[in-house]
């Protein structure tokens, strides 16, 4: 990896050549005596600046040494390409994500109700490439794909379905099939649901029936380019004048945000992910929803206060939280994911008023929410 020839750090043949030494000589250097403009971030390859994971520098967009990219690389460049010393370049397209957004609304009366009514599509495309399944970085075989194992028949157990990921005893060279997995969910080899799947596990850690198990280089095969989220989000709300001082009203609302942060292809994650211990990115990350129903009641209850009731349900569906992938191969990693949440809850407010403006208020909230999914 990170050597220029004949086993030298390639920062080290760039001294020696930029002080007209033999850059395959061993004379002795004595880096801090030499003033610091005589460095140029441009003496290190990529590889020894993304120091095995333990990264000196961080980019996307331009170079490891901070010089715009001139081209698009594309996935699997950041794997292979290589410069004229044989240096891999690391590099590492722009994020340019797409979003597209419009929206209607229009307020009128019937009778004595007025109604709010309104629509906000939005589109939203990571434009990158993402892992087909958070578990493998690479290609694995799956139970619709496997028939025999060195020329010995299988048969799957009836319940598992022919998406599901095959992993055996071996991942050199299988001879048995040990388990299955379809999405999150785990499966003995006789095809009973674990919640263990570390049971699976052999001499050397968790074992899918590899395509290819002398692959060494990540490549695009085990990815693919991210689905545009499409969200249609209503709004509609009503209120109903009781009388001078009171006011009923309704509202139900499906509101949507981008991921803001922690969703961005990073491939130095995916290079030195059997080194990771801190958290990845996931580029699939969807928006986050939260569906609202709430229904109020308004009361005057003198020139100078109000009190107001609300009682609301409130869906949060694929809000971002940390999750970890257990018995991922290579190894278990920690990410973002979606989860889903709700909540069903009671407000009570009450305010005072002088000449028009509030001066005291109080409020008492409860609520009580649960995760629906993990």
């Amino acid at each position: 990896g990170i050597t220029y020839q004949n086993g030298k750090f390639y920062i080290d043949y760039n001294i020696r050549e930029a002080l007209g030494l033999d850059p395959a000589g061993t004379d002795w250097i004595d880096i801090d005596s030499y003033d610091p403009d005589f460095y140029d971030i441009g003496m290190f390859s990529a590889d020894e600046l993304l120091n095995n994971g333990n990264n000196l520098v961080s980019y996307y967009g331009f170079d490891h040494t901070g010089k715009k990219l001139t081209s698009k690389p594309t996935f699997d460049d950041f794997f292979t390409e290589r410069d004229e010393f044989g240096n891999f370049t690391r590099k590492i397209g722009a994020f340019e994500p797409i979003y597209i957004a419009g929206y209607i609304q229009d307020e009128f009366t019937f009778k004595d109700l007025i109604f709010r009514i309104g629509v906000r599509v939005d589109r939203f495309d990571a434009n990158q490439k993402v892992l087909k399944d958070p578990y493998l970085l690479y290609e694995a075989y799956t139970a619709g794909e496997i028939t025999t194992i060195n020329g010995d028949p299988v048969n799957h157990p009836s319940n598992i379905g022919s998406s599901a990921v095959v992993y055996v005893n071996d991942v050199q060279n299988p001879s048995a099939i040990v388990g299955y997995r379809e999405g999150s969910v785990w499966f003995d080899g006789q095809g009973t649901e674990i919640s263990d799947p570390s049971i699976l596990r052999t001499g050397t850690g968790i074992a899918p029936y590899l395509i290819d198990p002398d692959q060494e280089v990540i490549s695009s095969g085990a990815f693919k380019d991210y689905v545009p989220q499409v969200n249609v989000m209503p709004r509609i709300s009503f209120s109903f004048p009781i009388s001078d001082n009171a006011l009923f009203y309704a509202n139900y609302d499906v509101l949507t945000q981008r991921p803001s942060t922690g969703n961005r292809l990073d491939l130095i994650d995916y290079l030195y992910l059997e080194n990771q211990t801190s958290r990845i990115n996931n580029p699939d990350l969807k928006p986050e929803t939260t569906i609202e129903y709430a229904i109020g009641f308004k009361q005057t209850i003198g020139k100078r206060s109000a009190i107001e009731l609300n009682g609301f349900y409130r869906e949060m569906r694929n809000q971002i939280a940390t999750v970890r992938v257990t018995e991922a191969f290579p190894r278990t990693y920690t990410t973002l994911g979606n989860l889903d949440f709700g909540c069903k809850g009671f407000d009570r407010f009450l305010r005072f008023e002088k000449n028009q403006e509030p001066f005291y208020a109080s409020g008492l909230h409860a609520s009580i929410c649960r995760w629906n999914g993990v």
